[in-house]
Parts: structure tokens; C-alpha cells; sequence
């Protein structure tokens, strides 16, 4: 369900047992039970890619990483130059339900290494019910909770690169 905590079980292990990394940097979030990251606040328009490493590595990243390592890395401007994108998506997954989701990146690499990127990411669920997956008669729940969800997710990098040098800030 869109809006909902979300957590990854790797070969067994608790979601507190894997290590999720963004661009190197452990997240956790320690306002939860047992100091897992919430995956539902992570937006994906901005990730180049993303590397799972099955199986105990706890000899590099500490007990908290016996189930695994779930690597994230986001993109950053690459070319010299200033480039953009923008995308737009939307559906439905049921009756009475839809899905819209949009997104603007735009990022700026100058010739001397510096380089810059920002984007907004918008989604907005309608319809959904998070309590139909925990009914088991039907006819005894008569008025449908609809949990709609709206996020809006704003980043922003900058940073300077070359050959032997790379170091950025983000939020």
C-alpha cells in the first residue's frame, strides 16, 4: 500500500539485519522499533542504480548487516553542460482507484567539476484501503476506509569532481 511502512527480509534475516546504503551512507530510522530505515520515504525518480549483496556481511558493515546490503546509488550530472528531465505516470491497480505520478530533474556539471542537480517528485494515491487486506468477511466491514496518500519529495545535490577527487553535499 503506497504511503505504508516498508522494510526488506533478506535470506531470513529481520529487517534490522540488512544494511540499506544511499550513495555509501547507512540509513536507519531511529524513531522506529528496531532502527530500520522506512523505505516508503525513499523516492526512486532520483536512482541510477541499485546493487544487492545477499548473504552475511557483517565482517565489513557490523552485525547489522547479516541478511545483506541494499546499495542505492542516485544520479548525478555526469556530462558538462546543463541537461533535464521530466516524467509523467499514472494508472490504477482496482476499482475506484488511481495513480499519478510526475517528476522533474534538473542537474549542471560546469567544466571545472563543480556540478549541481535538484528535482520534485510528486505522488498522489486515491482509493486505496489498507484495512481490506486484514478482513476476512467482507460483508462485515461496510464502510471502506479510503486511504488516500500525497507525497512530495524535493532534492538537491552539488558537489565538485575529477579524476582523483569527489566529494558533494546533499538533501
Amino acid at each position: 500500500v503506497p504511503g505504508a511502512n516498508e522494510s526488506i527480509f533478506m535470506r531470513g534475516a529481520n529487517s534490522n539485519q540488512t544494511v540499506i546504503l544511499v550513495d555509501g551512507i547507512r540509513i536507519t530510522d531511529a524513531s522506529t522499533v528496531n532502527n530500520t530505515a522506512d523505505l516508503s520515504e525513499l523516492s526512486i525518480s532520483n536512482v541510477d542504480r541499485i546493487e544487492i549483496i545477499r548473504g552475511s556481511q557483517s565482517t565489513l558493515y557490523g552485525s547489522g548487516a547479516v541478511g545483506g546490503i541494499v546499495s542505492i546509488t542516485t544520479k548525478e550530472a555526469l556530462k558538462k553542460g546543463i541537461h533535464g528531465n521530466a516524467s509523467v505516470a499514472g494508472g490504477t491497480f482496482g476499482n475506484g482507484t488511481s495513480d499519478f505520478r510526475g517528476n522533474a530533474r534538473l542537474a549542471y556539471h560546469l567544466r571545472n567539476g563543480i556540478y549541481l542537480s535538484s528535482g520534485i517528485e510528486k505522488c498522489m494515491v486515491k482509493g486505496t484501503d489498507a484495512t481490506i487486506d486484514t478482513v476476512t468477511n467482507m460483508s462485515a466491514y461496510k464502510n471502506r476506509d479510503k486511504d488516500d496518500w500525497d507525497k512530495t519529495y524535493y532534492y538537491a545535490k552539488a558537489g565538485f569532481m575529477n579524476k582523483s577527487f569527489h566529494a558533494d553535499l546533499r538533501s
